[in-house]
């Protein structure tokens, strides 16, 4: 069910942007969706909020691939700008990240939700490939890889949360962080979730006291390994340099490394 929502986007593109979708009918989408996922925190006007930045992605995004269409032009920049003007996207990576979320959380009923850990690997493994290759052929793609793994790490967390209670609190906080660590520097989210640092001490469960390879340390990779892989994307997009495809590629070894701890359904 989970690869379905995610594998089919460009279905649920040209649904969203070809039913000129009014805001009364985004609230009945938001109250069903919250009714599932307001226990783990999120509120129907957040829901709200993140289906119609959603729509702003979506109309980027095929208005950037089909803009040859639009006026025979191979200029991304101007079609943008026709875009530019509207006030929420400044917002919009936040919100795509958090949408699939909500859709993966919202997309059965809770006692049958679980992580895909099948669908997690295949996607590391894709962009293990992509980063050995040393070039990214098409880095938003890769960002948009990351951020579903993001999304069903995410799961992976809450699931574990719930079946080992004394780690929940700490699973919770990385869910929280999940969307700022990617705005975080290398060295800002070493410091807060690697393996010394600092985001479990107010929980009294120190990092440092998990095992390097063992199972909770694992899960917490589930989130903190794609984020940090996410920020040397980006880092490679700005500067171009080799190096930050080359740390990305090694956070993308390890996570798969810490994946073979984590257990099957």
């Amino acid at each position: 069910m989970f690869s379905w929502i995610i594998g089919s986007s460009l279905k649920f593109r040209f649904l969203v942007l070809g039913a000129a979708v009014a805001l009364e009918t985004l609230h009945a989408y938001a109250r069903n969706l919250s009714e599932r996922i307001i226990p783990r925190g999120v509120e129907t006007h957040e829901v709200v909020e993140i289906v119609l930045l959603l729509r702003d992605v979506l109309a980027r995004s095929l208005f950037a691939k089909y803009q040859g269409y639009y006026n025979g032009s191979k200029s991304e920049r101007s079609d943008h700008r026709k875009l530019d003007w509207h006030p929420n996207l400044a917002q919009l990576g936040k919100a795509a990240g958090t949408l699939a979320l909500l859709l993966v959380l919202g997309a059965a009923p809770s006692a049958a939700w679980a992580f895909d850990r099948d669908g997690f690997k295949a996607r590391a493994e894709a962009t293990l490939a992509e980063l050995n290759t040393k070039r990214l052929a098409d880095s938003k793609a890769t960002l948009a890889r990351l951020d579903e793994m993001l999304a069903l790490g995410i799961v992976g967390l809450k699931e574990y949360g719930a079946s080992h209670p004394k780690y929940a609190k700490l699973m919770d906080a990385a869910i929280a962080d999940s969307q700022a660590m990617k705005r975080m520097t290398d060295v800002e989210i070493e410091e807060k979730w690697g393996e010394n640092g600092t985001a479990g001490d107010a929980l009294g469960i120190p990092l440092k006291s998990l095992a390097d390879f063992g199972e909770e340390r694992a899960y917490l990779e589930l989130v903190v390994g794609p984020a940090h892989q996410y920020i040397f994307v980006k880092k490679w997009e700005s500067t171009k340099k080799a190096r930050w495809l080359e740390q990305a590629r090694d956070e993308a070894v390890e996570l798969l490394k810490h994946l073979e701890a984590v257990r099957s359904k």
